[in-house]
């Protein structure tokens, strides 16, 4: 074979994966995207290619809560979004997220993809800018042949103002964390009022909802969601540590509105994503921070009577006058702090 019928070969391997790529947003993402941390293309795991088959072309409303690095928000916000948006231009996609600044970035990512990423262009030759000035650091408008005026994609915190149009799919990615549902927990009813009253009025009936998310505290949003009799939700909740008799191509190929893969014990599991976090990495994260790799990792909620300080205590001892306190955050623990 000459070089050029080789080449000539290549470009006709290369065309086939651009015309697969258009109708199976697996193919999609390995051909277009690498991996941050080894700059390699993107290799879906089982869990990547069972969120994308559980968001089904028709209206739904699908919860993803997975442990912390899954790549949920690259998954549903990012690639998800380009891949949608190549095949209709006239959707109308909301992110919000717990923080503006995580909007932007997540907003920047489908920015990148459109503009700069030759694949996406090659997979979908027509997605691109309406125009520079439809470009904004919270909005953007792709080249579409309705007469509509609202983003195709608008980010922002889940509390703040401004937000506004209808929308056809509204992606909450991380509206819970640290801040809004521990450090501060009166906001925790100010983030589910937010979404209740601002942005969930802004979908349209045949309209999607994504909830991707970590688990911080059982009265949370997110907890909420999870545990709700709310049959109109689909869930996949996946643990970092899972036991050795799961069958993780059954898993893939399950059928349910609601997967829960249960947490097994280091001694007894296996890693979610071995190629990724091997047990030596897990078992690395538990020890700095055990409460930490719970929640983070296993998805596990401590409740509030089980907390190191109980704020049924903390409440009465607020109450007492004259009271001296005197508190060991160690709690015995001589070689980290845990709060």
């Amino acid at each position: 074979m000459s070089q050029e019928e080789l080449l000539q070969f290549q470009q006709e391997i290369y065309q086939a994966k651009c015309e697969l790529a258009r109708e199976d947003i697996n193919e999609f993402i390995e051909l277009c995207f690498l991996d941050d941390d080894t700059q390699e293309p993107i290799v879906q795991q089982w869990f990547h290619r069972k969120m994308q088959a559980m968001l089904p072309d028709q209206p739904a409303k699908v919860m993803y809560i997975l442990p912390r690095g899954s790549g949920k928000s690259q998954q549903m916000s990012v690639f998800r979004t380009v891949w949608d948006l190549g095949k209709n231009p006239n959707l109308r996609i909301k992110i919000i997220t717990a923080t503006d600044n995580l909007a932007v970035t997540l907003l920047n990512g489908i920015k990148k993809a459109i503009e700069n990423n030759e694949h996406v262009r090659n997979v979908f030759p027509r997605l691109r800018p309406s125009d520079q000035e439809s470009w904004t650091t919270h909005r953007i408008m792709v080249e579409r042949s309705s007469g509509t005026g609202h983003p195709s994609v608008e980010a922002l915190g889940v509390l703040s103002t401004g937000a506004g149009g209808r929308s056809d799919r509204n992606i909450y990615d991380d509206v819970v964390d640290m801040k809004n549902s521990i450090l501060m927990p009166t906001l925790r009813d100010h983030v589910k009022q937010s979404i209740r009253e601002t942005w969930q009025p802004l979908l349209v009936p045949t309209g999607t909802e994504i909830w991707n998310a970590t688990p911080y505290h059982h009265l949370d949003a997110t907890n909420e969601l999870r545990n709700a009799d709310d049959s109109e939700w689909m869930r996949l909740i996946i643990p970092a540590i899972l036991s050795k008799d799961v069958d993780l191509n059954e898993v893939v190929n399950r059928k349910g509105r609601k997967i829960e893969l249960f947490a097994a014990s280091f001694a007894e599991g296996k890693s979610y994503w071995p190629t990724k976090w091997t047990f030596q990495e897990l078992e690395k994260k538990r020890r700095s921070s055990p409460r930490g790799f719970d929640k983070q990792y296993l998805l596990k909620i401590v409740p509030e009577e089980e907390a190191i300080f109980p704020p049924g205590d903390i409440v009465r001892c607020l109450n007492l006058e004259n009271s001296l306190w005197d508190v060991d955050l160690a709690k015995g623990v001589p070689r980290y702090i845990d709060p």
